[in-house]
This record gives structure tokens, C-alpha cells and sequence, in this order.
């Protein structure tokens, strides 16, 4: 099957709380609006043990909503245009009654067509955001690649109990950690990342319940979500120069339980 889709978004306007760096000119935030054009194709082979989805789009936005470090806090701003575009592509194979995989990649272009006033570098103190202008620049927490694969096992277990399992492996390409993508100073990039996650469990075949332990990133990958210059001052060496990061999750082990009636 192929298809092509047209649609518009919007997201409303408001305020902002006063902080020490907002000021009567940007408390209020402007509305944001997008049109996307998307198109696909969708299509089961193998007598319909597998199917396959492929889809391109493009998204424009203008007066984008973009969260910014101020120096204290974060607020909100709005870059003037912004595009997103790239494709999808994804499916599954039933490989037998009990085992099934699945996986998709996707690629993504999202960069600023106009950004006035953005924030400056941490590492810029001379710069004035007035004269600032991010054109150009990649949007921030957007990869250019992400992935995954996942195996998953669903096995009869006598008359009423089943096996459950899955092994996924995911994938996320650098990733910019600043609303100022690429025009950020390497110390805002998270390289490349793999991970891998796991769950095996029991529970009834009617899926009243189900009892697994479960693994969040296995290999215990160490990354960041995000980084930004150190709020306060500080009276040491080189404290000009201090950051803060937030880490994302570690290794993490679980135990799952599931009830239904």
C-alpha cells in the first residue's frame, strides 16, 4: 500500500513564571504552527509472517518552542523557522509460533532556517544575543541515526502458563545536548551510543498476569542527557569554566508484575 499524507499542528502560546533573567519581553510565548507532507509505503510478504513500513516527511515550523538555559533557569523562547525531515523505516518477521523479531533505523535532518536572539555559548561571554543568530544550526537532542532490533520469544508452557522473553538492542548516533545543536561547544556532545535490554518472564496464557525480571541497559553504557554551564557562582578555580550534567540511566535491574481482572 502506499500513501501520502498532508497535515498542520499547532501548539498554543502562554507565559512564564518571572525568574531573575526573564524580563517583561520575554515572558510571553508565542504560538508555534508546522505543516507536514509525508509519504510511505506499507506492505506484508512471506505469506504475511512479515511486514515492512517505509516513510519519508517532511515537517517545517515556524515560531518553533524551543527550551533554553538562561543562566539560571530554564525557559522558554521561540526560533522563528526550524525543518525536520528524514524517513523511517521499520517492520517485523514472525520467524516461527514462539519466536518473532523486530526492528527499524531512521534518519533525521532537523536544523534551524532562522533563529534570531538565540541564546549564546556558554563559552561565548562576549557574545550578544541580539546578534545571535542559529541559521544553520542542527536542533538540539535530535540524532542524525537511531535504531533498534528486537528479538521476542512467546512459548506455551503446558495448559495454561507461557514463556515470555525479549533481547533488544538499541542505537542513537551523537547527539547535540544544547537547543544549539552542532554550533555547541563539544562539551554539550554525546557520542554515539548501543545499548542493550532485556526481560524474561512467566505469566498465563490468557494474559490475566505475568511476573518478569527485567534489565535496562546491560553493558551499564555511562551517558548524558543533558549539560549546561554552572548556575551559580562559585568561588574556585576555573569556576567560570564549571558545567553541570545530568547522567542518564545506569544499569538497572527489575522485577516486573502484571495483573489483570
Amino acid at each position: 500500500m502506499l500513501y501520502g499524507t498532508f497535515a498542520q499542528g499547532s501548539k498554543s502560546g502562554g507565559w512564564q513564571g518571572n525568574s531573575r533573567d526573564l524580563t517583561a519581553d520575554n515572558w510571553q510565548i508565542d504560538g508555534e504552527s508546522s505543516e507536514n507532507i509525508e509519504a510511505g509505503l506499507k506492505t506484508t510478504f512471506l505469506n504475511g509472517a512479515a511486514w515492512l513500513g517505509l516513510a519519508f516527511y517532511n515537517t517545517e515550523y515556524e515560531d518553533l518552542q524551543v527550551s533554553v538555559w538562561t543562566g539560571t533557569t530554564f525557559a522558554t523562547s521561540n526560533a522563528a523557522k526550524a525543518t525536520s525531515k528524514g524517513f523511517e523505516l521499520d517492520g517485523a518477521w514472525q520467524m516461527a509460533e514462539a519466536w518473532s523479531l523486530q526492528g527499524g533505523i531512521a534518519y533525521l535532518d532537523a536544523a534551524y532556517d532562522d533563529f534570531p536572539g538565540a541564546p549564546c555559548r556558554f563559552d561565548e561571554p562576549d557574545c550578544d544575543p541580539a546578534d545571535n543568530n542559529l541559521a544553520g544550526a542542527s536542533l538540539g537532542w535530535a540524532p542524525e541515526w537511531s535504531g533498534n532490533l528486537v528479538l521476542n520469544l512467546d512459548q506455551n508452557i503446558g495448559s495454561n502458563m507461557r514463556l515470555l522473553g525479549t533481547l533488544a538492542l538499541l542505537y542513537r548516533d551523537d547527539v547535540w545536548l544544547t537547543p544549539s545543536g552542532d554550533a555547541s561547544p563539544l562539551i554539550a556532545l554525546q557520542p554515539a551510543t548501543t545499548w542493550i535490554d532485556a526481560r524474561i518472564g512467566i505469566g498465563a496464557q490468557d494474559g490475566r498476569w505475568t511476573v518478569a525480571l527485567v534489565g535496562k541497559n546491560l553493558t551499564d553504557e555511562e551517558t548524558i542527557a543533558q549539560s549546561y554551564v554552572f548556575p551559580f557562582p562559585v568561588n574556585l578555580p576555573g569556576a567560570a569554566d564549571m558545567y553541570q550534567i545530568l547522567l542518564e540511566r545506569p544499569r538497572t535491574y527489575g522485577i516486573e508484575a502484571i495483573f489483570q481482572w
